[in-house]
């Protein structure tokens, strides 16, 4: 985010907690509030990570829906509080396609992994180019709307553990590097971070 160097901190709003919805949000929204302007001295953005619904049966999330976390970011106006782009969730989200102008200006951090089939709590998080959701289409359409934040690859699961950490990671590697070649041509290259947990 424009002004923030240090860091991202994604944030995870957790589940409703037997509150409405407009409750939960009330209280993300005083959370968010009373650590802003600590995030913003330390130059760290606070990027708010909605999940698809189908994906979070832990319930790290009640924020489902794209356009609620943009309306949410857009609230603040407040460059220490932007959004986590995780496109495992919305990279086939019909709905991102009429949301990437707003986006690309509010998006700290685009977080990149595949999959195959909708997401489920048991899916993969597999390597950039091992699913088939439109990775790169859609970082060039975020590169070329503004977007000027981290990206992050994160594959993650039993594909990820079977073929090996360093095979994965050398693997994504090159698939990212390929991309930013690609992809900016005229512009500075995103900062890319491959990363794999377990």
């Amino acid at each position: 985010a424009e002004g923030l160097s240090a860091g991202v901190v994604v944030i995870h709003s957790g589940c409703r907690g037997g509150h409405t919805r407009s409750h939960a949000t009330r209280l993300l929204c005083q959370a968010l509030e009373s650590l802003a302007p600590r995030a913003a001295r330390a130059g760290i953005a606070l990027a708010i990570k909605p999940m698809r619904a189908s994906s979070t049966a832990s319930c790290p999330s009640f924020l489902h829906r794209l356009a609620e976390a943009v309306d949410l970011v857009n609230r603040f106006d407040d460059a220490a509080v932007r959004l986590a782009l995780d496109l495992w969730h919305w990279a086939d989200e019909p709905s991102l396609g009429r949301l990437l102008p707003q986006v690309s200006e509010i998006t700290a951090i685009a977080q990149v992994a595949d999959r195959i089939g909708p997401p489920s709590p048991g899916s993969d998080r597999l390597p950039p180019g091992r699913g088939s959701l439109p990775l790169e289409s859609v970082l060039g359409t975020l590169l070329a709307a503004g977007f000027r934040g981290d990206i992050e690859c994160d594959p993650v699961g039993e594909a990820v553990e079977e073929a090996g950490y360093d095979a994965i990671l050398a693997e994504t590697r090159d698939v990212a590097d390929a991309w930013v070649a690609r992809l900016t041509t005229k512009q500075e290259p995103p900062r890319v971070r491959v990363v794999s947990g377990s």
